[in-house]
């Protein structure tokens, strides 16, 4: 990487390869713009730099770009906003709180491309100094993003800032003092002594949307069977014959068998090149979101998911004993699990003890049981949050990915679950990895080969 490229403002510049193309676009407020050239008809991984005077905190920038992202783009779902600053690499599990307000920040999310309909993924980095809002946003598909991660992450590093001797801010150790109080997280704000802004809250405004046919389980289980060659015949027991009139209702069952509908469905389970299921339990009971892919698309199955059990079911939400069937396209998929479990931006801290025993979290799932007495202030946080655990495997006809377990601790994000002898370990791991890992689980069941989880 040795091409210098720099904007219109003359204030910022960034190194990318060689073989990128520069250009300055006529678009207000774009500072510059590069881009690797790919065959036509292809979408060409991309940043785009935008500058502005600014004399505010880094917190007010990051909350007003997270606005402009789910008010300007289509279908966005942000799943993660982490400290990073020009020259440092993003460290996203188990950050410190030391620190965080006078850092940059990086946005993570993906969202619909208004003229492809494609899903693309997007990072914005961001930056205050010396009177300078700096945004780069890096752009590929989703199925590029693990090609170009490292390389978008290297470019956004690079970036250099001129020093501007009028500006009145100094960087992003300005007062957060912009910040209205609704705005601020005020539990880590104690915890840091400065003013942080709140991330946490977004899954309530991204919902997974439970389109489709919805069934019963018992009426699921029979299309299953169907798929797998039985009958539907006259001497069946009750239960069996109220799920074959669901069936046929839901137009996926006729006389004795399948509907064409049906049949179509039924090639996601036949012919399946990957699934991937999720099992989730939480107070008061459990629910599941299972995928088949087939080609370019998938079948998803899904029950009541996070923002159904905590924030309550809409109108299209199926019930406890209900899923929703709903043939999405494949770049898709991991963005649907990440809806579904409530992946969210959120300070997510370590907990002391990171070990606890099996029989305390099963006192805490009862709730009978108090934190550890030498809990620390975020353990005892994260012991207060509404709790939904779930576990994620995939498989496809070469490859079965280990299972992962997590817990969504609301405000304090998601902790991967382990085992150390009788103790369950909680290790804080951010949104960004559990997408990562989805997109690594399928691709790897897709291709046949090992899941590299680290």
């Amino acid at each position: 990487m040795s091409k210098l490229a720099e904007g219109r403002s003359g204030r910022v510049g960034y190194r990318v390869p060689d073989d990128w193309e520069i250009t300055i676009p006529e678009a207000e407020g774009v500072d510059s713009l590069a881009l690797q050239v790919g065959p036509e008809g292809t979408f060409a991984p991309n940043v785009v730099v935008t500058v502005n005077d600014y004399t505010g905190s880094i917190a007010g920038f990051c909350l007003a770009a997270m606005d402009h992202l789910r008010i300007t783009l289509e279908d966005t779902v942000i799943v993660d906003v982490l400290p990073w600053s020009p020259g440092g690499t993003v460290t996203p599990d188990g950050m410190a709180v030391d620190g965080i307000a006078d850092q940059g920040r990086v946005i993570v999310y993906t969202h619909r491309s208004p003229r492809s309909g494609t899903r693309l993924r997007g990072a914005e980095w961001l930056t205050v100094q010396s009177g300078t809002a700096v945004q780069m946003t890096s752009t590929a598909q989703v199925s590029q993003w693990p090609v170009f991660a490292s390389l978008f992450s290297e470019i956004a590093s690079s970036i250099t800032v001129a020093v501007r001797s009028e500006a009145e801010g100094t960087g992003p150790g300005s007062p957060a003092d912009d910040l209205p109080e609704a705005s601020r997280d005020t539990v880590l704000g104690e915890l840091t002594g400065t003013v942080v802004e709140q991330l946490h809250g977004l899954a309530e405004f991204q919902r997974y949307t439970h389109q489709g046919i919805r069934l019963r389980g018992e009426a699921f289980a029979l299309f299953t069977e169907l798929a797998d060659g039985k009958r539907i015949g006259r001497l069946d027991p009750p239960e069996r014959r109220s799920a074959a009139r669901e069936l046929e209702e839901a137009g996926l069952a006729g006389t004795g068998g399948l509907s064409e509908a049906g049949d179509t469905l039924a090639t996601f389970l036949q012919q399946t090149m990957a699934s991937l299921r999720i099992t989730a339990a939480f107070a008061g009971g459990s629910s599941a979101f299972h995928a088949w892919v087939a080609g370019n698309h998938a079948l998803t199955v899904a029950g009541p998911g996070y923002t159904d059990w905590l924030y309550g079911t809409g109108e299209d939400s199926p019930a406890m004993d209900e899923v929703t069937l709903a043939v999405v396209p494949l770049m898709d998929l991991t963005t649907e699990a990440a809806r579904w479990v409530g992946l969210q931006p959120a300070w997510n801290l370590p907990v002391f003890p990171s070990a606890c025993p099996q029989g305390l979290i099963d006192g805490r799932w009862a709730g009978i049981a108090p934190p550890p007495e030498d809990a620390s202030p975020t353990l005892r946080i994260l012991w207060e949050e509404q709790w939904f655990a779930w576990t994620v495997e995939a498989r496809g006809p070469e490859s079965t990915s280990p299972a992962q377990v997590y817990l969504n601790g609301g405000r304090m994000g998601h902790y991967a679950w382990g085992r150390a002898g009788e103790d369950i370990v909680m290790i804080p791991t951010a949104g960004v990895t559990v997408l990562d890992r989805f997109e690594e689980m399928l691709q790897a069941s897709l291709f046949g080969r090992e899941a590299r989880i680290h």
